[in-house]
Formats: structure tokens, sequence, C-alpha cells
């Protein structure tokens, strides 16, 4: 219970990333600015769908930068 206090809260992938390694902080840097922020997808307005927002690009290379953000993680924690 105790660790779960100190869980910074945020929808913000840069803010969240600001105490790891470099690495890290420059692929949740990269998917923030490739998605142009969590507000996009979670709250459409009109036509703006999320599977509409986005290109076949972007989706692609948003999953690949979260793979790697996956990947990086489980080294650490490993």
């Amino acid at each position: 219970m105790e660790d779960a206090r100190r869980v910074r809260r945020s929808e913000d992938l840069a803010s969240l990333a600001q105490s790891l390694p470099s690495e890290l902080r420059r692929q949740a840097t990269d998917l923030e600015i490739l998605t142009q922020g969590v507000r996009k997808m979670k709250y459409p307005d009109g036509t703006r769908v999320p599977s509409k927002a986005y290109t076949r690009d972007q989706a692609n290379r948003a999953l690949e930068i979260a793979n790697k953000i996956i990947e990086k993680v489980d080294e650490y924690l490993g």
C-alpha cells in the first residue's frame, strides 16, 4: 500500500517518465508527440474518432514505440 501512495498519477507520458533513464524519457516523449497526447484518443470530437484521427503509419509507429517502452521497463524490472 505504501508503494501505491508514491506512484505519480498523470496522463502525461513525458511527465511520468521524468525520473527514468534517458532512453525511456525520449521514447515516452516521442510517443506523446506522435499521439498528440491522450486527450485526442480518449475524447474524440465529432468526426475525430481515434481510428480516423491517426494514419496507419502513425498507429504502427506508436505501437513500435510502445513495445520498445514495454521491453525496456521489463529489462529494468527484470
